[in-house]
């Protein structure tokens, strides 16, 4: 578990490395409310769900899991809401909630166990 942390950790500090245009679409660089709130997150991420991608995009921090037929999608930026996508083979949800409601963030990561 601790690997885990350490290895997303690691992916974490070198995207905040990205400069200005990283994606050569002026893409801004990310600044520390947004490494904040990412970290906010990845720490309350339950052991069982650590295996999941993560992937700048232009505003902010996307993590992303693809767990049987279910996908998933935590974006995090600078605001004090993160985005969130849950998809299966029935239905597409998206909503956004508050950055330190921490319950309701496990209970949509536990989404993908039922």
């Amino acid at each position: 578990m601790i690997r885990y942390i350490i290895k997303k950790k690691n992916i974490l500090k070198k995207i905040m490395e990205l400069s200005d245009n990283w994606n050569s679409y002026g893409a801004k660089s990310f600044n520390n409310k947004i490494y904040y709130n990412t970290l906010k997150i990845l720490n309350a991420i339950p052991k069982k769900f650590l295996n999941f991608y993560i992937v700048p995009f232009d505003g902010g921090i996307q993590f992303e899991w693809h767990y049987r037929n279910k996908y998933l999608e935590l974006e995090i930026s600078d605001k004090n809401n993160i985005e969130y996508l849950k998809i299966d083979n029935k239905n597409n949800e998206e909503n956004e909630i508050n950055i330190n409601n921490k319950k309701e963030i496990i209970k949509i990561i536990k989404w993908m166990e039922k």
